[in-house]
């Protein structure tokens, strides 16, 4: 359950305190990656480029690596997210090619935005499962949030609205889907192309972390792959601004920390343990490093009580990288929060800078710089979905109730 903490005294996000960013590097050593990947770097090639054309792309990763660390990012964060100024949209303006997956409550939709017809992927959720002033306020902060966190590996928010019936986001396309479709497959993913992963995440959790916001939800599900073969995290419906702790119980049992399950509430450090997890199942065929039961009782029992094993055959698999994959997991699936990675010294910095990542060029990462290809279909889209007729744009009182922020 880790270490008791006392009660952090309650700050506003207005008066929250603003870190400054230091500038990384790291070394790049080309490994070639395996020949049945379905996502991987594409194999090296000598490149005949002028001297001129060399230094411009030395140039332009610098550039895309200062601007990957701006000045003031938690100012930044909270300034768009005090104006919250969604641009708004319109569902006549959008052509809906077919529903790609439904929840309870919500379903999310490949669509064209007219009249550029480019492609956009739209989540909906009905106003009728969102009975309460909870839910709704969920759904308010989830667009605050998605569109105040600006960075290359999240999943940024083109626009909000709402009607008497649906609330509608419009979010960028991610053409293959979500992570999960890549773990099915066995030998999917070569150890290259797993740090590749790895260290996008790291990113994208090290700006959540620096912006005071736990995620709360990071599962393959919820990681979405791009046609460039980059990855964006995703699916913010359980995000927080936590500036110390917070209480609430929410999430996905199977990547919950343990200290998500108990009475004395949780920091943001709770991300660590899902990444761990996440990272633990691509290294190992999508086994979970604590369960292998599947009712949630079960689950969350494991969780606690089960220690940490990494199977055999993984130093067997990866003996050069076995002692850091080693640290790495057991840094973020560490039991107690207060010694677990991005809580513990150097903080954050030493999770992005683990030795695990050594051969992963930091800088050309942050400039996204890597050439990667994917071999797997597009997700097919379906005609069923929740979204029917759409409801009326002049709404009532009671339609307009507990979505002030919209």
């Amino acid at each position: 359950m880790g270490n008791a903490v006392p009660a952090p005294v309650r700050k506003s996000i207005s008066s929250l305190h603003i870190p400054s960013f230091r500038r990384r590097s790291s070394a790049s050593v080309h490994i070639q990656p395996a020949t049945d990947e379905l996502l991987r770097e594409k194999p090296f090639r000598d490149d005949p480029t002028s001297v001129r054309e060399s230094e411009q792309r030395k140039t332009d990763i610098e550039r895309k690596y200062n601007a990957f660390y701006e000045k003031d990012r938690l100012q930044q964060f909270i300034q768009r997210y005090d104006e919250n100024s969604c641009p708004k949209g319109k569902r006549e303006n959008l052509l809906v090619l077919g529903c790609i997956v439904t929840w309870s409550n919500a379903s999310l939709y490949k669509v064209q935005k007219l009249p550029s017809k480019e492609k956009f992927l739209l989540k909906v959720y009905q106003k009728t499962g969102l009975d309460d002033g909870y839910r709704r306020s969920r759904v308010v902060q989830e667009k605050m949030i998605q569109f105040a966190a600006r960075n290359e590996f999240l999943l940024g928010l083109d626009s909000a609205f709402h009607d008497s019936k649906y609330v509608y986001m419009l979010l960028p396309f991610a053409k293959y889907g979500h992570l999960g479709r890549f773990l099915k497959e066995k030998k999917a993913l070569s150890l290259r192309t797993i740090k590749i992963i790895a260290k996008q995440m790291a990113l994208a959790l090290e700006y959540l972390n620096d912006v005071h916001v736990c995620h709360r939800d990071i599962s393959p599900e919820n990681i979405f792959i791009f046609e460039d073969g980059y990855l964006k995290l995703g699916e913010f419906g359980c995000a927080k601004v936590v500036p110390d702790r917070t209480f609430s119980k929410i999430g996905t049992t199977r990547y919950m920390a343990p200290e998500m399950f108990g009475e004395d509430g949780y920091e943001r450090q709770v991300d660590m343990w899902a990444f761990g997890v996440v990272l633990y199942e691509m290294l190992c065929e999508g086994r979970h490093p604590f369960s292998t039961r599947t009712h949630e009782v079960h689950v969350k029992e494991d969780i606690h009580f089960q220690p940490l094993a990494l199977p055999a055959e993984l130093s067997k698999k990866y003996p050069k990288d076995y002692r850091d994959i080693k640290d790495l997991l057991g840094g973020l699936l560490e039991k107690s929060a207060a010694r677990r990675f991005g809580r513990v010294e150097p903080g954050m910095s030493g999770v992005v800078f683990h030795p695990f990542f050594k051969d992963i060029n930091h800088k050309k990462m942050t400039a996204k710089d890597f050439k990667l290809e994917v071999f797997i279909d597009e997700p097919k889209a379906s005609k069923e979905g929740i979204m029917g007729r759409a409801g009326n744009e002049k709404m009532e009182p009671e339609d307009l109730q507990g979505y002030e922020g919209f």
